[in-house]
């Protein structure tokens, strides 16, 4: 970090920009910069060129880790992702692989392919992704399968729609990733969206939480396939313990999307109750279930957490 002092000329005040940093961006006299104040008072300064040339390419080489390395640079905002192999050729399985990634990262299309190498390329433009609509789809869809979980108790036959719903939600989450990434390291894109650092931080722990409770959802569905034949009470007993789980859930998410305090309060009381309940109620052979009925709640209160009075 540098010092620099405040000049006055002519009324105006002014301070000089930091050679080498001008020099880096092919900065002379009458080169446009932007100039945002965030919500600290901190001026940021960045090029127009930088704006306008923000398309990144990469390429990587084929490896048994490719899905990491594509995702990752996914992740970090990269437009073309170029896949190629050192050997000259990549395997079909290599391919299928690649081909099976690109299906569940949205956006993201095969424009180009050849014997030794895959293009990959993004089409989704960051400024007209409200991270905030991302985020409120992601958990809409995490409470309707929360929802079908307490039907599926009864018919069985909803199990495997709820696990395979849990591909939405990665690719949500996957999405919401880059666009945060992005707008941290593009502060014109971040005024764009109308987000602070501090909501990408938000947003970013949230939609794992979301995720999360997503991944939980799917373990009871999936642990739920293997077993049959529950006696009818513990089956009530487990629907009246979803009901208050998706009751915990939802006030805990109205309560980060509409920065309500009361909201999340509510969550928390609701959270004694469950406590009690699940220490009280009588599950028999779906005891098995409540490690995971207890890290939905607790996830949920995490979330309600961030909310600040």
């Amino acid at each position: 970090m540098e010092i620099r002092k405040v000049q006055f000329s002519s009324g105006s005040l002014f301070i000089s920009l930091p050679k080498p940093w001008a020099s880096r961006h092919g900065l002379r006299k009458g080169s446009p910069l932007f100039i945002e104040e965030r919500e600290d008072g901190a001026l940021i300064l960045y090029p127009v060129e930088r704006v306008k040339n923000t398309s990144k390419s990469v390429l990587i080489e084929i490896s048994p880790d490719v899905e990491k390395k594509i995702t990752s640079r996914y992740w970090l905002g990269y437009d073309s992702i170029i896949v190629r192999s050192s050997s000259g050729r990549i395997t079909l399985t290599d391919r299928e692989r690649i081909k099976s990634l690109a299906r569940r990262l949205i956006g993201l299309e095969i424009v180009e392919e050849s014997a030794s190498s895959i293009e990959l390329q993004c089409f989704i433009e960051p400024a007209s992704v409200p991270p905030i609509k991302v985020l409120r789809r992601e958990y809409l869809l995490t409470v309707a399968m929360l929802k079908d979980l307490k039907d599926a108790l009864t018919d069985h036959s909803l199990l495997e729609s709820i696990v395979i719903r849990d591909d939405e939600v990665d690719k949500l989450y996957f999405l919401l990733v880059r666009i945060l990434r992005m707008a941290i390291q593009n502060p014109s894109l971040s005024s764009k969206l109308g987000i602070s650092p501090l909501d990408c931080m938000d947003y970013r722990l949230v939609a794992f939480f979301i995720e999360s409770i997503a991944d939980c959802i799917v373990s009871i569905s999936e642990k739920l396939l293997g077993e049959q034949n529950f006696n009818d009470m513990a089956v009530e007993n487990v629907k009246a313990i979803l009901e208050t789980l998706t009751s915990i859930y939802v006030k805990s998410m109205e309560a980060f999307l509409t920065k309500d305090f009361r909201k999340a309060e509510f969550a928390r009381v609701e959270k004694e109750q469950f406590n009690r309940a699940i220490s009280s109620i009588n599950l028999e052979k779906m005891s098995f279930l409540i490690p995971e009925f207890t890290r939905i709640c607790n996830i949920s209160i995490d979330i309600a957490d961030l909310v600040i009075p």
